[in-house]
């Protein structure tokens, strides 16, 4: 579907037509000086040492400061390429046709990987990749090589993203051996994997096919004494402490404490997604070039990062992108050496020596602007930006035996257990179990619990301070909370923990469970503490405080059988059940109704309070978790940074109970913390 798509655009073609124009009419001359002649004898000299057997020829130790990878992709091509020139008595300028050839190949591949990390943005990829003015300049004009390792990276990335996390590894491996300089993306992936505790278990795998690659393809062929000379050896490593600043004798080096200060901000994150990895480590090679100097094939570093951003942000940022490509252009273009056709040999559009510095100027302020509208809109406004400084408070109320662990059970399936803290209100009994207060007091009582004690620890937990309480607080020490621990999801569970106004006050979102009487028998949470089919003997004296809880709501769950009458244990086991919801908010009920109807094929029946714009949702049918997988996918795929590798979806009632509690988190997010 993408790779029609792309054929159908009218602008992909003109992008090919240019880049064809280049290949066969315009030799880069670093092609003719530099990278042919190290490909042309690697190719008539085979070696294990490529580097030591050029050099030892008389060829120049810049020809080609690259590894094994970036050969192996460049020669199948420029052989043929050699085979044909030998004909035509013109291997230079075959070989030269062979390796534009193979960036054309390359460059098709790139534009093929971001159809399919945005699906939906194939005329916005073919604008900003396509048509680029800076990967066209650099790779087809002036013929610098550093597309492919960026490429790979953003395969890297690209495999990251479907989880497969052995495959990125090894991708990332081959990416660092193809241009060292891939490596700055590594400690921001590593950082990324360990802080997730549901991608923690791919930190080893990832780590162990990484550093397989890289000891294969990079540490190995460093023994080697032409590929030290060559590529280790190469000049243009020095760059990195170019920018510097200088006073009573010490030099300061701005880009190693910048990239350093960055890594120490995605560290303290605590927690990251996908979306935070990819634009610590975009700003990272941003940031890196413009505190390098000029040179055009180190602006393809950051350009698969600023696709990324291009495409999400506004139409300023858009601009602001493009602005840079096209000045980067104009900069590069009298600086470096560019194409031995005679047109542009003779062609000059200002005094490379009056301007540059001012074009230079230009391009940091850019730059730095980039930086700037990247972090705020792409980090600072990041769901998972916001959770890292305080998590989601999830309270889950209502009568003894109603459901409540369940659902929070059915949550933790879905969102893993590493990523929710779950407090329990039933661990703040103010009697111990065997205290004659704990025997002869109604559990429907709200003064038997130590309220107070909770609200702290919520309070606590929010803000991820528990060092405080944990060191000096004995009660605190027996619940064994953990001190350093960072979850996306808090979820308390209790009987009265929306009874008071500055408890209800720290959730933010409140779900109450009211199943059917029926129901509640067979729902034991606490097999010390079981009670009658309704509330105790003095219900009536609590029922206030209960339907004070629904009151303040954001969902309430009432769960019942089909068929009301039916009675005996096989109720839960066999006969149907229905869900009716009760939502406060019912902006997001329509769309859940279409989805449920579409796709889960239920019987659905919604009433909208236009009042106030409350609903109440009745459902009936039977869903597979099939279904519901597929259901969380339509309506809720931003949230799926949230859910765990392998979420653990329900069947029927509860599996819709999960798909609710999920969209509700959704526009919560959107509501509250992102407003």
């Amino acid at each position: 579907m993408n790779i029609n798509s792309i054929f159908s655009s009218k602008s992909f073609y003109l992008g090919l037509f240019i880049r064809v124009i280049f290949i066969i009419f315009f030799v880069p001359i670093i092609h003719i000086d530099l990278f042919n002649n190290f490909i042309i004898h690697s190719i008539q000299n085979p070696s294990i040492d490529p580097w030591d057997s050029f050099l030892s020829n008389g060829g120049d130790p810049l020809s080609f400061p690259y590894g094994y990878i970036m050969l192996a992709f460049l020669s199948p091509l420029s052989f043929f390429g050699l085979i044909i020139g030998s004909i035509f008595n013109n291997s230079i300028y075959f070989s030269s046709l062979g390796l534009g050839l193979s960036f054309l190949l390359i460059d098709y591949s790139g534009l093929l990987i971001f159809s399919k990390i945005f699906p939906k943005n194939i005329n916005e990829i073919i604008s900003y990749y396509w048509l680029s003015p800076l990967l066209i300049y650099v790779t087809y004009f002036h013929g610098q090589l550093d597309l492919l390792p960026s490429l790979i990276m953003l395969c890297g990335f690209f495999c990251l993203m479907k989880r497969k996390f052995s495959l990125s590894g090894f991708v990332f491996g081959i990416a660092c051996a193809a241009k060292l300089s891939m490596v700055l993306a590594i400690p921001f992936t590593l950082i990324y994997l360990w802080q997730n505790m549901r991608l923690r278990a791919a930190f080893r795998p990832f780590i162990f096919y990484f550093c397989l690659t890289t000891t294969f393809l990079s540490l190995i062929p460093s023994f080697l004494e032409g590929y030290r000379k060559m590529v280790l050896g190469t000049p243009l490593k020095n760059n990195i402490f170019w920018f510097s600043v200088s006073f009573d004798g010490f030099t300061i080096y701005i880009l190693p404490i910048v990239f350093s200060i960055l890594i120490y901000l995605m560290w303290r994150m605590l927690k990251t997604n996908y979306d935070l990895l990819v634009s610590f480590t975009g700003i990272s090679f941003l940031i890196s070039i413009l505190m390098m100097p000029p040179n055009p094939g180190w602006y393809l570093w950051s350009l698969p990062f600023l696709i990324f951003y291009q495409i999400k942000t506004d139409l300023q940022g858009k601009f602001l992108i493009s602005l840079f490509s096209i000045f980067s252009v104009i900069l590069l273009y009298p600086l470096h050496s560019g194409s031995n056709n005679i047109i542009f040999k003779s062609f000059n559009i200002y005094n490379e020596n009056s301007n540059n510095s001012f074009i230079y100027s230009i391009i940091l302020f850019l730059g730095v602007i980039i930086c700037l509208r990247w972090y705020r809109e792409s980090i600072q406004k990041n769901d998972y930006f916001i959770l890292s400084r305080r998590p989601l408070c999830i309270g889950i109320s209502g009568s003894s035996q109603s459901g409540k662990k369940q659902l929070c059970n059915n949550l933790k399936d879905v969102f893993g257990e590493s990523s929710v803290n779950h407090i329990d209100s039933n661990k703040y009994h103010k009697w111990s179990d065997y205290s004659p207060m704990r025997r002869t007091s109604s559990i429907n009582d709200p003064l038997n619990f130590d309220l107070l004690k909770l609200s702290q620890i919520l309070q606590l937990s929010k803000f991820n301070n528990f060092n405080e309480l944990s060191n000096n607080n004995k009660f605190l020490r027996k619940l064994n909370f953990p001190s350093k621990r960072m979850d996306s999801i808090i979820i308390c569970t209790g009987m009265h923990i929306f009874a008071a106004d500055s408890l209800a006050d720290k959730f933010d979102i409140k779900i109450f469970m009211d199943p059917a009487l029926k129901l509640k028998k067979f729902w034991t949470e606490d097999s010390k503490n079981k009670v009658n089919d309704d509330y105790s003997k003095d219900s009536k004296k609590f029922k206030n405080i209960f339907l004070k809880q629904k009151k303040v709501s954001d969902i309430i769950f009432s769960i019942k059988p089909v068929n009301e009458d039916l009675n005996g244990k096989e109720l839960l086991e066999k006969i149907p059940l229905k869900l009716k919801v009760y939502f406060s908010d019912a902006i997001f009920v329509d769309r859940l109704s279409k989805a449920l109807i579409s796709i889960c094929g239920v019987k659905l029946d919604s009433q909208i309070n236009y009042d106030n714009l409350s609903a109440i949702m009745t459902i009936e049918g039977e869903v597979w978790s099939g279904d519901i997988e597929l259901l969380a996918l339509h309506l809720i795929p931003n949230l799926e940074e949230f859910l765990d590798l392998k979420p653990k979806w329900q069947d029927d009632v509860f599996g819709i109970m999960q798909i609710i509690v999920l969209l509700q988190i959704d526009h919560t997010l959107n509501k509250v913390y992102l407003k």
